[in-house]
């Protein structure tokens, strides 16, 4: 990677992997205050979480270069199927609250896609 090509992609993915994991332990704990899950998702899930975010960064820094449309089809199923199977697992598919991770992590998808985008060759035209 050159110098001028900003962040490196991997380092992102590893740091919003754990931030959505941050976020998911704390929107459940408050979502389901009984069970107390906030820490047993921070203790069990900030390693896949950074295992998964290198993993998305690598992929994105691969596709950089591919139209934003593929780049999201190719990078949403790993990580949002494996925090929707890890909440499933959870047995938090009962209450429903299963789809505010997801949510949290599709966004996250969406925040590494765009700022791992490659520069335009061509800069855009600005017609004063």
């Amino acid at each position: 990677m050159k110098q001028d090509e900003g962040f490196d992609p991997v380092a992102a993915g590893i740091l919003l992997g754990l931030a959505n994991t941050l976020m998911c332990a704390i929107g459940i704990a408050i979502a389901e205050p009984s069970k107390e899950l906030g820490g047993v998702i921070m203790m069990f899930g900030f390693l896949p979480g950074m295992l998964i975010g290198a993993l998305e960064g690598g992929i994105a820094s691969l596709l950089r270069r591919s139209p934003p449309w593929v780049r999201v089809v190719l990078l949403a199923p790993i990580p949002v199927g494996f925090v929707f199977t890890m909440a499933s697992a959870l047995m938090l598919h009962a209450e429903g609250a299963v789809y505010g991770p997801c949510i949290l992590t599709f966004v996250a998808v969406l925040v590494l896609e765009r700022a791992s985008r490659a520069k335009p060759l061509v800069p855009r035209a600005y017609v004063p």
